[in-house]
């Protein structure tokens, strides 16, 4: 995998994983996860990796550049960069989809994938 993509990974896994970590235990994707027969961190791993294996080099740049102005940005302005960078994530998620058949991710923890 290219270094940029694999960094993307693995910081998107942690990301995830703090997510996870993070949730109330109520939270419909903390059960759905729960729920599982298979270890939760690893489909949501898995999903990433899938997720950076067909990210474009162009996309990641943008994810990463969108991240880094979100971090350094007004409060007032933060809400266009994520709204942009769940845009971008979307359209990477779907088409991942297309390509690849769904993801393994519950549908109730979508919204994590998509907020990382």
């Amino acid at each position: 995998m290219n270094p940029i993509k694999k960094r993307l990974a693995k910081s998107l896994t942690e990301a995830a994983r703090k997510g996870m970590e993070a949730m109330d235990p109520d939270n419909p994707c903390a059960r759905s996860l729960q729920a599982l027969e298979s270890d939760a961190d690893a489909v949501v791993a898995e999903a990433i990796q899938r997720i950076c294996d067909e990210i474009s080099i162009l996309e990641a740049a943008k994810l990463v550049r969108l991240s880094a102005t979100l971090k350094s940005s007004k409060a007032e302005d933060a809400d266009k960069y994520k709204t942009e960078i769940r845009r971008l994530a979307l359209r990477i998620v779907e088409r991942v989809e297309r390509n690849t058949g769904s993801l393994d991710v519950p549908p109730a923890c979508r919204a994590l994938l998509l907020n990382l």
